[in-house]
């Protein structure tokens, strides 16, 4: 199996935390490498899940103190980033002008209708993905 094959799958948090805890061991040396950089990069993931917690923790603590995002979050079940997200783009006039601009701010508007020839470069441009364009390109015709 190769190395590519593996990226397939995402990690769960348990086995994170396993892989964080791993020791170093005699080894030759790539597979001592690659022990070493999984180890890192585990460390690393757990601190950014907790750097996530405290953010949002942090944001919630703000919200509660601005009461027209702290009724958005308790009345609407809005959570706590898009409160604030949309928040901070209301108090600039003129940042949401219509229902599409609103859309777009919460990465939901859809996508522009385009000629069937065009769907791959119009999804590269939005996603940043050939490999995603090339997926609805074979669906597109795999149904016609």
């Amino acid at each position: 199996m190769s190395g590519l094959q593996y990226c397939k799958y995402s990690l769960s948090k348990r086995v994170i935390a396993q892989v964080a805890q791993w020791r170093t061991r005699q080894q030759a040396l790539a597979s001592a490498t690659a022990r070493i950089e999984a180890i890192r990069l585990a460390k690393r993931v757990r601190q950014a899940d907790q750097d996530l917690r405290d953010n949002e923790a942090q944001i919630t603590e703000l919200l509660k103190h601005t009461p027209p995002a702290a009724g958005l979050t308790q009345e609407t079940c809005v959570e706590p980033v898009s409160a604030a997200t949309v928040l901070v783009a209301w108090g600039y006039p003129g940042r949401i002008r219509s229902e599409a601009a609103f859309a777009a701010l919460a990465s939901a508007s859809p996508l522009p209708l385009v000629p069937l020839s065009d769907i791959g470069s119009t999804v590269e441009a939005i996603t940043g993905s050939t490999e995603h364009s090339n997926d609805i390109l074979r669906a597109d015709t795999t149904a016609i």
